[in-house]
């Protein structure tokens, strides 16, 4: 707002510069709660018709499709938390100015196929990786790297038919790297 004082313009600026910072966070915090309740109701409206049902007629069949339904919704809510991790990730590295490192993006996608050699056994997938021997390295937001390939492979090893071959590719030629993850499916 208007003053007469001139010495007052970087306080005000910057108390300005505060509040909106302070009410941008409270939108993103609000809007990731109403996501999270949003992603949640589907499964755990599930959930509970279920286990209603599974009280009065425990079939198989029934106990099978409860634990499915509370898998996805852990699965929603792990995916949640990993986007508000990244988020807040994100937010505090602009503020340091160190939005990027030089990372390994082989080593990343190692270990992500190692962490997702059970899921595929269980799945029947058939997982690999190609990369070449030499480090691939990338300037990058790590925890945004390790999100992106972590939600490729998922959703290859959940939406494929089973027998199915999931490939994870790390490449690098003198003009690119290049990451993916097809299927034969």
């Amino acid at each position: 707002a208007g003053h007469r004082f001139s010495e007052f313009n970087s306080t005000v600026s910057a108390i300005n510069t505060l509040v909106d910072s302070l009410q941008n966070q409270a939108e993103r915090e609000r809007a990731f709660a109403s996501d999270v309740a949003h992603e949640l109701r589907t499964p755990l409206a599930a959930m509970t018709l279920l286990a209603s049902a599974a009280k009065t007629e425990p079939t198989p069949q029934r106990l099978a499709q409860l634990e499915r339904e509370s898998l996805r919704a852990g699965h929603i809510l792990a995916q949640l938390l990993d986007l508000a991790r990244a988020q807040r990730a994100g937010a505090g590295s602009q503020k340091a100015g160190q939005t990027k490192v030089s990372v390994d993006v082989g080593e990343v996608a190692l270990q992500l196929v190692a962490d997702h050699a059970q899921k595929a056994h269980d799945t029947q997938h058939e997982l690999s990786l190609s990369r070449p021997d030499a480090p691939v390295m990338l300037a990058v937001a790590p925890l945004f790297l390790e999100l992106a390939l972590r939600n490729l492979i998922d959703n290859a090893l959940q939406h494929t038919p089973f027998h199915t071959q999931v490939a994870v590719e790390v490449a690098q030629t003198d003009s690119e790297i290049r990451v993916s993850v097809s299927d034969d499916g």
